[in-house]
């Protein structure tokens, strides 16, 4: 007998509203692809039990402090962080309590220990703590809100992240891991569900609830997601290159969209962690593939040693990935110079054979010689010779005044005496001086 459809949904609305009380990240296409004869049904009804349940929750918190409650951002296993506005400074806020259900000393120790933590830390790349308090007997700090997705977020949907920017991602969170451990703070719980994402892409490590202060009494233990677990962490004996191990896995998933162990069964899943990983998945670039398995090498003394190290590493495939940007942006400039050489080549030539010749069936035009004019030459020219003057006249008529017959000189000359000359001696004369060259008076006398 077949089972009632309405009494499987039923079950199966049950199941999604504990697991969403219980702080976990629900896939409904999961549960359409488990039961594909109740998938329209699963898609209109789960989406709105979702909404309800959310609103539940949020119904029994409105105001605590000075924060006023907006939206639920997210649970997990011990805490719910909502969306709250600080009226004081009218600015967003992550706000953190403890949920309800899980309020004992252990967890408010916890609580109170992940605020310290927090505040210890001062990193561009680990969420800031703004504020801590109880109110009401229930405790509470605010964070920094970041409007980003989690890269579980990106993960679940499949959305592409560029290969350079997973490289800076990895390599902001390296930096993030090596502060916490210089400053003795060993995260535990290192998985794509505690790195958020802002603009740039800028990555903010998240949730120190299960880190550990190295420097103080408390002691490794058992605690975390078992999926980004390293095999040591089973036996209680992790360190600092556990952290790197699970952001390994973390950076693993975002590179190929599916679980390193998707294993359901817990006791499948604990052997497939404490096994390790063989080989890399496929969709892993070839830069990174010899760094992301030694991150996650199953061996601890295999792997980097600080996480300084491992960002080091990351800084080495950033560069390359740069000089290879640099290399082929070079390439394609002189293709491109090339190619507009050949089109400006190809037009000159073209212009040249397309250019109108003169028709070649007329006869070639006679070269035209201009011949210098032929005059005549010139006639004798006879000029008759001047005439020899005879005269009767004395040499004293026609020679000049003396100036002794002039008479004395005018009255204004007198008041008036010549300018002396512009130097020294006898003033120039015109002409020749005396006894150089001819004179009227020198000449022979006609005969």
């Amino acid at each position: 007998m077949a089972e009632d459809p309405d009494y499987l949904l039923a079950e199966l609305a049950d199941g999604y509203c504990e697991r969403l009380r219980a702080g976990e990240h629900v896939n409904i296409e999961d549960y359409c692809t488990e039961h594909p004869q109740l998938a329209d049904d699963i898609r209109d009804l789960f989406p709105t039990m979702a909404q309800l349940e959310i609103t539940k929750m949020q119904d029994e918190l409105e105001q605590i402090g000075e924060f006023v409650v907006k939206s639920e951002i997210g649970r997990g296993g011990m805490g719910i962080v909502y969306e709250a506005e600080q009226l004081s400074l009218g600015r967003r806020v992550a706000l953190k309590i403890i949920r309800s259900e899980a309020i004992n000393e252990s967890s408010q120790r916890r609580f109170q220990r992940e605020a310290c933590l927090i505040g210890q830390l001062e990193h561009p790349h680990i969420v800031p703590i703004y504020a801590y308090g109880v109110e009401d007997e229930q405790q509470y700090f605010a964070m920094r809100y970041i409007r980003g997705p989690s890269l579980q977020d990106i993960i679940d949907e499949g959305t592409q992240t560029p290969e350079d920017s997973i490289v800076i991602i990895a390599q902001q969170l390296a930096s993030a891991l090596a502060y916490a451990h210089s400053q003795g703070i060993r995260h535990r719980d290192i998985k794509p569900g505690n790195i958020m994402l802002d603009a740039g892409p800028h990555a903010w490590l998240s949730d120190f609830g299960l880190a550990i202060d190295t420097h103080g009494s408390i002691t490794g233990s058992l605690a975390g997601t078992i999926r980004y677990m390293a095999p040591e962490c089973l036996a209680g004996d992790d360190d600092e290159r556990s952290d790197i191990y699970a952001l390994g896995i973390s950076l693993i998933e975002l590179y190929t969209f599916t679980p390193v162990f998707p294993q359901k069964n817990s006791d499948e899943l604990l052997d497939a962690v404490q096994t390790g990983l063989s080989s890399l998945p496929p969709g892993i670039p070839e830069n990174m593939q010899k760094i992301l398995s030694k991150a996650c090498h199953v061996h601890p003394h295999k792997r980097f040693t600080t996480a300084q190290a491992f960002e080091e590493a990351l800084a080495t495939v950033k560069m390359s990935s740069f000089v290879t940007v640099q290399n082929n942006l070079k390439k394609t400039l002189l293709f491109a110079a090339l190619l507009l050489l050949f089109f400006a080549g190809l037009l000159f030539f073209g212009l040249d054979y397309y250019r109108p010749q003169p028709p070649q069936h007329l006869p070639p035009r006679p070269a035209i010689i201009q011949e210098e004019p032929q005059f005549p030459p010139p006639h004798p020219i006879h000029l008759p010779l001047p005439l020899e003057t005879h005269t009767t006249e004395s040499e004293e008529d026609w020679l000049p005044p003396k100036r002794e017959h002039l008479g004395p000189p005018p009255n204004h000359l007198l008041d008036h005496p010549p300018k002396r000359a512009r130097y020294d001696g006898e003033r120039p004369r015109r002409g020749p001086p005396p006894g150089k060259g001819p004179r009227f008076h020198d000449r022979p006398e006609p005969q």
